[in-house]
């Protein structure tokens, strides 16, 4: 039984990532860190903490060719653990040439999806909408309980993080409904719609 040592206590499980030996890694959101165990359940260490390799969240974990990628939305990283044996590999910081792309200017800081490639490449998302837009003029935001779509944007980012093509494609990412007039970020309305276990995975 996972989390069952006791000297390793589980708060809000994130992403789940197996390797190819069956260890499986755990985000431990309430401590940031991502809790690491074999194939049986057995505790055997974690990642990150305080110093290099520390998470302020952790959005996504996705192995690709013995290597953990580890993506931090909060601080805009990717943190790169290789697997045999396990320890921090490298830090990318993403998209820091965003400013070159108009685009990009007015779409929310942060990547709404992060995949990698085979070749250590990154497919990112970013999203824009008439919120990421008008951040600075509340009088063009959506009142409260208001609906307004977003609108997802796909870059390709090379190795060093940067992105490096012009915009591939973009199409409506979700509808989105503004909660409270004092925020103006908005929910996904699949959450109204959908139970929870249903939404989509990112």
């Amino acid at each position: 039984m996972y989390g069952s040592s006791k000297n390793v206590t589980i708060g809000r499980i994130g992403a789940i990532a197996v390797d190819s030996s069956g260890r499986v890694f755990i985000a431990n959101n309430q401590q940031s860190t991502i809790d690491v165990f074999t194939p049986d359940g057995r505790y055997l260490t974690h990642l990150g903490g305080k110093g290099p390799g520390e998470f302020l969240s952790i959005f996504k974990l996705q192995i690709m060719r013995d290597q953990l990628y580890v993506y931090d939305e909060n601080q805009l990283k990717e943190c790169v653990f290789t697997l045999h044996p396990l320890a921090l590999k490298n830090t990318i910081t993403l998209a820091g040439n965003r400013d070159k792309y108009p685009a990009l200017k007015k779409a929310f800081p942060y990547i709404e999806k992060l995949y990698v490639r085979n070749n250590n490449t990154y497919l990112a998302e970013f999203l824009s909408s008439v919120v990421s837009r008008n951040m600075h003029n509340p009088q063009k935001l959506p009142k409260k309980w208001q609906n307004y779509d977003t609108k997802g944007m796909f870059y390709l980012l090379n190795k060093d993080g940067d992105i490096s093509s012009k915009k591939l494609f973009d199409f409506k990412n979700d509808t989105r409904i503004r909660l409270s007039n004092r925020f103006a970020g908005g929910l996904p309305l699949y959450y109204f719609f959908r139970s929870f276990m249903d939404r989509p995975v990112k």
